[in-house]
């Protein structure tokens, strides 16, 4: 009961945020890696998921940070609230309180990990691999997502290209049929591929791939950054290293063609089946 009173206190909150994000520090550098959790109600050991609602990605990196806004009564109003910078004035009537709300980001969390289950993907958060991965989840507004895995076991390494035929919905969407009847979202039915392919590439390939990743110092990216750039249409490019020394994404809403992110993307969607789709 005090833990859950403190935790509403702003600065609290705040801290216990800053403590959950914070990375740990290589080289000087902040690195944002994550240990394998090796939990079997996420994944096999293989990278299974255990369905369709598993979450692909850790939780207490999709914190999010909003404003909320609260009506205070009129009975309450004192007068040093209208000159208190933490409040606003709307119509000489109403005073709405600004706070700062920490929270878990449940619904891009949700939607990654569900287009990531429709293209039959293993997680890789969760258990270590016999594989070095490195995989660019693209999602598109207007597009079918796509996903580009470059992997390395022993000696051999392969570029898996991934294509939807469409979109899919998301569980529980809600439709209406031209005859105007109501549909519910049938996950169980399968998407077809566009495109599915895999084929070997040089190790040179992907040890140019590695090089990129640390000239642009990818690892020290935080992972969600502060959102700076989003919009309701564009795309979200995600990129996931797994290694042996941990598990690290980056997520970016249609970022600028010299984001490191867009960078390292651009180049596996160039070795990929994938190269000639729409990029935004």
């Amino acid at each position: 009961m005090v833990f859950t009173s403190l935790l509403r206190l702003p600065v609290l909150r705040i801290a216990l945020t800053i403590l959950l994000l914070w990375p740990h520090f290589s080289n000087g550098q902040p690195d944002f890696r994550i240990p394998y959790k090796r939990s079997p109600l996420i994944s096999s050991e293989a990278g299974k998921p255990v369905n369709a609602a598993t979450w692909y990605f850790p939780a207490e990196r999709f914190i999010d940070s909003t404003y909320q806004m609260e009506r205070v009564p009129k009975e309450r109003i004192t007068p040093s609230m209208r000159t208190d910078p933490k409040y606003t004035v709307m119509f000489d009537t109403l005073i709405l309180e600004r706070r700062i709300q920490t929270r878990v980001d449940t619904f891009r969390l949700k939607w990654f990990s569900y287009y990531l289950f429709r293209l039959g993907e293993p997680v890789l958060s969760n258990y270590p691999l016999p594989k070095e991965v490195y995989r660019l989840t693209w999602i598109r507004s207007f597009h079918p997502p796509v996903v580009v895995r470059l992997e390395k076991e022993g000696n051999k390494v392969q570029l898996i290209t991934k294509v939807l035929s469409r979109i899919p919905e998301l569980p529980g969407h809600r439709y209406m049929d031209q005859a105007g009847n109501l549909h519910i979202t049938d996950t169980s039915v399968t998407i077809p591929f566009r495109i599915d392919s895999r084929r070997p590439v040089s190790l040179n390939t992907f040890n140019r791939f590695r090089q990129l990743l640390q000239e642009q110092n990818a690892l020290a990216i935080s992972p969600l950054g502060f959102r700076n750039s989003f919009g309701t249409d564009g795309s979200e490019w995600i990129l996931e290293t797994h290694r042996p020394d941990g598990y690290y994404f980056v997520v970016r809403w249609t970022p600028e063609p010299t984001d490191p992110l867009r960078v390292l993307g651009d180049y596996l969607l160039n070795l990929s089946d994938a190269k000639d789709e729409k990029r935004y």
